[in-house]
């Protein structure tokens, strides 16, 4: 602070201490301030002037760059924008045409797939064949019958990643559930023991996600089937804390622990040579973790080489 006296000489009291003060005293302060500094310019060297003109001016090219700077981010924003919005048009419209291809080759290949499995059944009951050509219509019939389920696994796959679908609870009978899926698999499995265990302390009916209960026990027991040579495919039902427990178990090849985790993954089979002697596309398992997921519950898996799997699958209840 400093004020001009009469003499014409400048007194300055310089104050070093950071204090606070309210707004209008700050107010006052800083009048008071420019005041200073108005009456000591005729007292500032040139050179110092100079100085002070030099900063000024770097201040507004700086300012000017800035403008500068802020206008290109905006007109590139504005671009970026723009591409954006073209490339989802474009991904829409791709998803658009996938749908509709996956539809056309849903209904193009199913359609006459029925045909050919039928006539093959029809084949099989036929009893003028010989021992060979039998054993050649069961494995056309057999292969016939996987080509169909690797469709239905690719387009039911799609669905679950690409389109959003909430999870739809109905009142159903959880035992004629697990019947009603597990019987047409049985059929192909008939040299295997089946056993459905419900248990006691389960309610005659109960609240859940229908279609999605089905997807999941149908990819399970296609699995089990599938690495299953001798022995049992059984499935466990309970209702622990709200939570509905499905467990299905095998006494089928197994897996090794370590590759557990990757047979969620879509496309994922722990063994090459299990591609070649199976068949399939990996995707039964990574069809199931979506399904769950999508009933908010949760799936574990446990096997050992040589001695079978077990899947456990638990998936909240409604009321």
């Amino acid at each position: 602070m400093g004020m001009v006296l009469p003499d014409g000489e400048v007194m300055v009291l310089e104050l070093y201490t950071r204090v606070g003060v309210n707004r209008m005293l700050a107010r006052i302060l800083g009048a008071l301030s420019l005041s200073v500094e108005l009456a000591m310019l005729p007292f500032v060297e040139v050179e110092e002037l100079q100085r002070q003109e030099a900063r000024i001016a770097a201040y507004q090219k700086l300012l000017a760059l800035k403008d500068v700077f802020v206008e290109d981010r905006v007109a590139a924003l504005r671009t970026a924008m723009t591409e954006l919005e073209r490339a989802k048009g474009r991904a829409e419209e791709q998803a658009q045409l996938r749908d509709e291809l996956l539809k056309n080759l849903r209904h193009e290949l199913r359609t006459p797939m029925n045909g050919v499995i039928g006539m093959l059944e029809m084949l099989k009951f036929s009893t003028s064949m010989s021992a060979e050509d039998r054993r050649f219509v069961d494995v056309a019939w057999g292969a016939a019958r996987g080509l169909l389920h690797v469709l239905e696994n690719l387009v039911e796959y799609s669905d679950l990643v690409t389109k959003e679908r909430e999870s739809r609870q109905t009142k159903l009978d959880l035992r004629r559930l697990l019947e009603s899926v597990m019987s047409p698999i049985r059929e192909q499995g008939k040299a295997l023991r089946w056993r459905l265990d419900v248990s006691e302390d389960c309610p005659a009916r109960i609240i859940a996600d229908e279609d999605g209960l089905i997807g999941v026990m149908r990819q399970l027991l296609d699995n089990a089937l599938k690495f299953t040579h001798e022995g049992e495919v059984s499935v466990e039902a309970d209702v622990q804390r709200n939570r509905l427990v499905l467990v299905a178990s095998d006494t089928g090849i197994g897996v090794e622990e370590k590759e557990l985790p990757r047979l969620l993954e879509p496309f994922v089979q722990v063994d090459g040579s299990n591609r070649r002697r199976y068949g399939g596309t990996g995707m039964g398992l990574a069809i199931v973790a979506r399904l769950v997921d999508r009933m908010r519950g949760s799936v574990c898996i446990e096997s050992e080489p040589g001695k079978g799997s077990s899947i456990k699958v638990s998936v909240p209840l409604k009321g």
